[in-house]
């Protein structure tokens, strides 16, 4: 018998079975598989026997006892560790049935996790979560990150928004910008607190994405309660780090208006010697200097010189010389009417009223009780006078009588140019007491020149524009019309309001208009309007102004406008017709002090004969010499930047006694020409300066131009004085051709003069 073809184990096995067996029976295999009957567990199926392949089939195929165990066409189980339903390829299984913790497929890719396999949600771990083979695409965890295109940290929405596991580069984890065009707007920008609104911040903080009204993004301010202390301020002599360096006054190498200080041995107020320059002085110094004896307080450029003593008294180096010319040695005399009618308060002359060729002059006499007590008056002397002529009021050619008790009409008043073109200059005059429109709001009159009656009220003036409230005092100083401000060819009435309320109290105001209107009208209906602003009370504006002469030389007219009460001058270049605060201002002139009172006076005119206009500008609280002795400031045009200081100009002129307030208000200040040589000379008046015959008698210093450096009244090259106690000469000059020789002559008045009846002489050119 041929044996079937076995396995070497399975044929061990089968011979080993059969050595034994001797009787047929025991040798039967029927189904040929090599296991005799009684071995093979299904003799009848030769895919049965001991040690055959288990199938899958619900049979004990390797006759073993046990049915489908780990059959060889099982179909395939794989370990899922984690439960997820996916399989571990690493982790295979034969077995026909899955056995506990296996699954028919091997599609897991980490069989540890739970959340990872096909299908699962990818997410920001650095896993292949959803077994396709990328790692953190479309995770579902993903942050979403925000353009920061300024680079501060801070994304904003506008700036494009991108879902991603990782930052991409320009992005960040939130959308809090409110500007990612500027970094430092961001929403841990810190502000500081600006209280003083000069530019620079102080201690108190804020923390804002957009800066706080009233907060700025510095913290340099040394005191943020003073505008005038900054890292922008000049440093002064005040006691004060005004630039806030850190240094004050004479430690700080910046500080502008140091003076040098002298001896002064004799206590009369100038020194001797070498001086210190420092901002305080030491005991017993003062700051001027030229005493030509120290030892005699009796001797100094502050004295008047006593003519036939043959001491140089004045210190000018010319003994029984350079005595003042005082108004009794004056060619032309005008006398007032009745006590206290201050005839001579105002004076003007240079305009031709009756269109004859000459020049006439123009006086006011303001406590005139004419039509009723104190209505005030004005009177025109129509010229040419001669040397030696002698009027009295009861000579004027035309009288103008205040209307009402308490006007004070010709407080001030001038001459407009020709506007109706008829060869007449016209008259301005003012009543800052008129009730017409509001208690003492004051009322502005113009005349048209020509054929005027010898006697008049201002009832029939051509044009009248009343103060608005009460306490205006429109006209109060202010009354000009000597500049075309719009280039039309006539010129503009300018009227002052010191006591305009809008928009604070005592913001003040000027009022502009064309001086060829006619009617009656209210101030603040004026064309153009410069008032104070809202920053404080006080500013005063209306004291002074000048329109229409051009500054910049761009060759249109401007605005200078004083506003003492602040301490500054604004220059508006060319402004057409509008409302305007001093803040709208292109050019600002300041004081060395802002209690100085720098602008309560203006005057312009050409001293250095340049041909560009000059700025003169009183600051009637400068103590620079003595206290509230007052000083004139004069600024050289053309102007081309935006803010000039005291330290800037190229003249200064001080008074040398206290409380003088030279450079007020109701101080004379003029510029005109009087020797003929293209320079403007420079006329001051100081009405308080005492005499050696008298307190208060008064006098006005010319000094020829063109001037420079730092003077005082003493110094001028002229010094005309009053020759009696309380004259008050220097109230007010003006100049004109008055004689018709073709040259300036000059009108002084003196208001006190004859218990206050008052007087103006003139001072002809052959006489200067």
């Amino acid at each position: 018998m041929r044996l079937p073809r076995l396995p070497s184990a399975l044929w061990l096995f089968a011979a080993a079975s059969l050595l034994p067996a001797c009787d047929k029976e025991l040798r039967t295999d029927e189904d040929g598989d090599g296991f005799a009957l009684t071995v093979d567990c299904d003799d009848t199926n030769e895919a049965r026997f001991p040690g055959a392949e288990e199938r899958c089939d619900g049979v004990d195929d390797d006759c073993d006892g046990n049915i489908d165990e780990s059959g060889v066409d099982g179909p395939g189980f794989w370990r899922d560790a984690d439960g997820d339903g996916h399989g571990d390829g690493a982790f295979a299984s034969t077995d026909c049935v899955a056995p506990l913790g296996y699954v028919d497929n091997d599609a897991d890719c980490d069989d540890l996790d739970p959340l990872s396999g096909p299908g699962a949600d990818e997410r920001c771990d650095g896993e292949d979560n959803d077994c396709d083979g990328d790692i953190d695409e479309d995770a579902i965890d993903a942050p979403t990150w925000t353009g920061d295109k300024d680079g501060d940290g801070f994304g904003k929405s506008s700036s494009g928004q991108i879902v991603s596991c990782e930052a991409p580069e320009g992005y960040v984890d939130n959308a809090d910008d409110c500007n990612d065009g500027e970094a430092e707007l961001n929403p841990e920008a810190v502000w500081y607190s600006d209280i003083d609104e000069d530019g620079f911040g102080g201690e108190y903080t804020l923390v804002s994405c957009l800066p706080p009204s009233g907060y700025v993004d510095n913290n340099l301010d040394c005191d943020d309660l003073d505008a005038e202390v900054n890292l922008d301020a000049a440093e002064v002599c005040d006691g004060v780090d005004n630039d806030c360096d850190g240094l004050a006054d004479d430690e700080d190498d910046s500080v502008s208006d140091r003076l040098t200080w002298y001896a002064d041995v004799d206590g009369d107020g100038y020194g001797a010697g070498e001086g210190t320059t420092t901002c305080d002085p030491a005991e017993g110094a003062v700051s001027v200097e030229g005493d030509c004896d120290d030892g005699d307080a009796a001797r100094s450029p502050g004295e008047f010189e006593l003519c036939d003593d043959k001491i140089d008294n004045d210190c000018d180096g010319d003994a029984d010389g350079g005595c003042p010319l005082v108004l009794n040695t004056g060619d032309v005399s005008f006398s007032g009417g009745a006590s206290r009618d201050y005839f001579g308060y105002a004076v003007s002359a240079g305009g031709d009223a009756n269109g004859d060729g000459y020049d006439d002059l123009l006086v006011g006499a303001y406590g005139a009780d004419t039509s009723t007590t104190g209505a005030g008056a004005a009177y025109l002397f129509y010229g040419p006078f001669t040397d030696g002529d002698a009027y009295d009021v009861s000579d004027a050619d035309v009288t103008v009588l205040g209307q009402s008790a308490s006007d004070n009409l010709g407080y001030a008043l001038g001459f407009a140019a020709d506007v109706n073109g008829d060869g007449a200059d016209e008259v301005i005059l003012t009543a800052y007491g008129n009730n017409d429109g509001a208690t003492d709001a004051g009322a502005v009159y113009l005349l048209l020149g020509g054929a005027l009656p010898s006697s008049m009220g201002v009832a029939s003036a051509d044009l009248t524009v009343l103060g608005v409230s009460t306490s205006d005092t429109l006209g109060y100083y202010l009354a000009d019309a000597s500049g075309d401000l719009d280039g039309d060819g006539v010129v503009e009435l300018v009227v002052g309001a010191s006591g305009y309320d809008v928009p604070a109290i005592g913001a003040g105001g000027v009022f502009v208009f064309s001086a060829d209107e006619l009617g009656t009208t209210d101030a603040d209906a004026a064309p153009w309007v410069f008032t104070g602003d809202a920053s404080g009370s006080s500013q005063y504006v209306g004291y002074s102004a000048i329109v229409g002469r051009d500054l910049d030389g761009d060759g249109v007219g401007d605005a200078v406008i004083g506003a003492g009460g602040s301490g500054k001058t604004f220059v508006f270049s060319a402004p057409p017709e509008g409302s305007y605060t001093v803040s709208d201002a292109d050019i600002t002139l300041s004081g060395l002090k802002s209690s100085d009172s720098f602008g309560s006076a203006l005057a312009t005119g050409d001293l250095n004969g340049d041909g560009a206009p000059d700025v003169v500008v009183g600051a009637r609280y400068d103590d620079s010499i003595a206290t509230s002795a007052g000083a004139v400031y004069v600024f050289s045009g053309p102007f081309t930047t935006t803010k000039l200081t005291g330290a800037d100009a190229v003249l200064k002129v001080s008074e040398e006694t206290t409380y003088v307030y030279m450079g007020a208000p109701y101080q004379g200040l003029r510029a005109e020409d009087l020797n003929g040589d293209g320079a403007d000379e420079l006329l001051i008046g100081s009405y308080s300066r005492d005499q050696a015959w008298g307190s208060n008698a008064g006098a006005v210093g010319l000094f020829y131009g063109p001037a420079s450096g730092v003077v005082v009244l003493g110094d001028a090259d002229t010094l005309f004085a009053g020759d009696e106690a309380s004259e008050a000469v220097g109230r007010d000059m003006d100049v004109g051709d008055l004689d018709g020789d073709g040259l300036q002559d000059l009108a002084l008045g003196g208001p006190g003069a004859n218990t206050e009846a008052g007087r103006v002489v003139l001072f002809l050119n052959t006489s200067l």
